[in-house]
């Protein structure tokens, strides 16, 4: 079974989110972490921490116009639901199939 974990932050360090992830992959599961990659860091875009598959998007303050940033915020504080970090997490449950 695949199972996808979000944070909206990098990874690592977040030991709590680290625990949880171990105790799934012992329970016999994939795991799968999206989370953000900030501007400048040096990491890769999709590497293995200890049998975790991070998954790093650009934060869309990064990736979009100011304009396309500050629509994308309205919508999120209107909806609860941020427009940018949906579309990623859609498009990697179906790349992946997370359960």
């Amino acid at each position: 079974m695949n199972i996808g974990m979000i944070l909206d932050k990098n990874f690592p360090p977040d030991i709590r989110v680290e625990k949880e992830a171990k105790a799934l992959i012992d329970a016999g599961h994939e795991v799968h972490l999206l989370v953000f990659l900030p501007r400048h860091h040096k990491k890769e875009p999709e590497e293995k921490i200890q049998r975790i598959n991070v998954h790093r998007v650009l934060h869309p303050r990064h990736k979009m116009s100011s304009l396309k940033n500050r629509w994308n915020t309205i919508k999120h504080h209107v909806t609860f639901i941020n427009p940018y970090w949906a579309i990623n997490i859609e498009n990697y449950a179906r790349e992946f199939k997370w359960d």
